[in-house]
């Protein structure tokens, strides 16, 4: 592991735009389903906004009244209403799952017939655990990101914006004064944990690297390990690494569950 001396930190980078570019590449072929899943992604998010304006109807109107065929009528919309976004939902979750899992499929590919070109120099220069970690967990990272992460993105911001608007025709005033004291505390909170989280999750990915090409190297060099009676030593190291990946792994969660 000594060769690799520095191989595994994560370098800072700043964001690059022809990177975006092309992973939009990989999602031009898969135009149709993409509409569907956007087209589920606003019903889903404008259906659930109807259902307090409904609620308030029957509080408002149909109870004070005694009007129980009112009643009746409101469940009847409110369970239509539920089961609608259950398959909404369901195919939602389907549809961006299998586009995530294809998505994956053609970048593992495409990394892959990358990597049978490299020169021999890159493999020296970079351990194979760092290499696997590309391949396999970070792929694995873009495609949840794609079936779970925007999914959740572009539901609740649509949500949101039904709800400003909701609230704005009810009482704009009151609207603006809670809003101007609540963003800017937003945007710092967001700030804060957007700084803390991206250097533990760099950790994290170093690690990983750090544990994949331990665990190579080791399995790859068994015989040896045994020759030299070195199987407690190596214990220790792995034991070491994989105390470091669980630690940062519960730093991680403790900042994701404080925000």
């Amino acid at each position: 592991m000594r060769h690799f001396a520095g191989a595994f930190d994560e370098k800072k980078r700043k964001f690059d735009i022809k990177l975006v570019f092309w992973l939009l590449s990989y999602v031009k072929e898969m135009k149709l389903l993409i509409g569907v899943a956007v087209a589920f992604l606003l019903l889903g998010a404008m259906l659930p906004m109807a259902l307090p304006e409904i609620i308030q109807r029957a509080f408002d109107i149909y109870i004070p009244q005694g009007d129980v065929r009112g009643l009746f009528v409101i469940a009847g919309i409110l369970l239509g209403i539920n089961t609608a976004l259950f398959f909404i939902q369901y195919l939602q979750v389907y549809i961006m799952t299998f586009l995530g899992q294809r998505i994956m499929y053609n970048l593992r590919l495409d990394i892959f017939s990358h990597i049978m070109r490299l020169p021999k120099r890159f493999f020296d220069r970079n351990p194979i655990g760092r290499i696997m970690t590309r391949v396999t967990s970070d792929v694995e990272a873009l495609a949840e990101l794609l079936q779970s992460g925007l999914v959740l993105i572009i539901s609740e911001s649509i949500m949101l914006v039904g709800i400003l608007i909701f609230l704005l025709l009810k009482d704009w005033f009151l609207t603006a004064v809670t809003l101007l004291g609540t963003i800017p505390l937003l945007l710092l909170g967001m700030t804060i944990f957007r700084r803390k989280i991206t250097v533990i999750y760099r950790e994290m990915r170093s690690l990983v690297a750090r544990i994949n090409a331990f665990l190579q190297e080791s399995i790859v060099g068994m015989d040896i390990i045994q020759l030299f009676n070195r199987q407690k030593r190596d214990m220790k190291r792995f034991q070491s690494l994989n105390e470091s990946y669980y630690k940062t792994t519960i730093r991680a969660l403790i900042i994701n569950g404080t925000f």
